[in-house]
């Protein structure tokens, strides 16, 4: 939420394949780990098919929070892992994608239409190396939300498969993160970062400085 006004139209959600079928997830437990007035730090357990996975999440007094998602050893194999993010369309007026230079990245209009209205392949780029891509917003003039990351490191990530993907659908504007795109063992412990800002971070004041 921001500016006490729900961006979400549902629940965030994992999706995730393995063995030619799509996998079930089912929540565990959340504990809040440690917690401060301007820090707290929560845990949340769940399985995908029959793998334990933790997702690790630090919220910061901004509402920025960084995710660590660990996957342990086990005899499975990922086939593909997602997080859909389904965001209220009518809030959603304008996009901004960045790649890795100045100047050059894209602030305008969301991309219209129905369907897949966009993926990261369109996002500008420099030197990036494969499907990577670190940031992209979504919003309106007051409020929005992004996804951001440093690093694809612990992702497995093919070369034709988007990493972000855009999808309308009946007033929902999906963001999709890709991050498992490609048959992948999990035959060491997995570990990858990404995080997550409800847009303002803070007010506007209320008289022009």
């Amino acid at each position: 939420a921001s500016l006490g006004r729900p961006l979400l139209r549902a629940p965030m959600r994992w999706v995730a394949a393995g063995g030619g079928r799509e996998l079930s997830v089912k929540p565990d437990k959340l504990a809040v780990v440690s917690r401060r007035d301007d820090f707290v730090v929560t845990a949340a357990d769940f399985t995908i098919g029959g793998v334990k996975a933790t997702l690790r999440s630090e919220w910061e007094q901004d509402g920025m929070a960084r995710m660590v998602l660990s996957l342990p050893r086990s005899a499975a194999q990922l086939d593909r892992l997602s997080l859909e993010i389904p965001l209220d369309d009518s809030l959603m007026k304008y996009m901004h994608a960045c790649g890795d230079g100045l100047r050059f990245n894209y602030a305008g209009l969301a991309p219209p239409g129905e369907g897949l209205v966009w993926d990261s392949t369109k996002g500008n780029r420099n030197e990036l190396v494969g499907m990577f891509y670190p940031y992209v917003w979504l919003g309106g003039g007051e409020r929005g939300l992004a996804f951001f990351a440093d690093t694809d490191k612990g992702y497995s990530l093919n070369d034709q498969t988007p990493m972000i993907e855009l999808v309308r659908q009946a007033g929902v504007l999906t963001m999709r993160i890709n991050f498992i795109t490609r048959p992948t063992p999990l035959d060491q412990p997995r570990t990858l970062e990404f995080g997550l800002q409800a847009t303002p971070v803070k007010p506007m004041p209320e008289q022009p400085v």
